[in-house]
C-alpha cells in the first residue's frame, strides 16, 4: 500500500509567549492506494494534529516552514501510526475483504 499525505491547512496563533505565528493545528489528508489484480482503491482519510507548545530554541518561523517539515511534524507525531494503520485497514478491507471475519453480525434468518 501507498499514501500520500496532502495539507489542506494550518490554523495559527498570532502570538504565543514571545513567539508570533505558532502553529497550533495542521488539518491534512491520508490518501492510501492498495490494489489487487484490476482492482485499486483509494481511501481518504482527514484528520487534524494538534501542535503542543515548542522551545523558543526549536521555534520554527512560519515563513520558514516547508511542506517537507510540516509532513515530518505529522509522521512523527504519537498518534500518526494509529492514524495510517485506521486508513490502510479500510483500504485494505476493501481490497482483501476474505482477510476480514466479522466478529458478530445482527440479522434474522428470514
Amino acid at each position: 500500500m501507498k499514501y500520500n499525505i496532502v495539507i489542506n491547512d494550518m490554523n495559527r496563533l498570532s502570538s504565543s509567549g514571545s513567539l508570533s505565528n505558532v502553529v497550533r493545528t495542521i488539518d491534512y489528508t491520508i490518501w492510501v492506494t492498495a490494489s489487487r489484480d484490476d482492482n485499486v482503491t483509494y481511501h481518504k482519510k482527514e484528520p487534524s494534529l494538534n501542535l503542543e507548545s515548542v522551545a523558543s530554541s526549536d521555534f520554527i518561523s512560519f515563513e520558514s516552514l516547508t511542506q517537507e517539515k510540516v509532513k515530518a511534524w505529522i509522521t512523527g507525531s504519537t498518534n500518526w501510526n494509529e492514524t495510517l494503520y485506521r486508513a490502510e485497514k479500510h483500504a485494505s478491507h476493501s481490497v482483501w475483504p476474505e482477510n476480514y471475519i466479522t466478529p458478530s453480525t445482527d440479522g434474522l434468518p428470514w
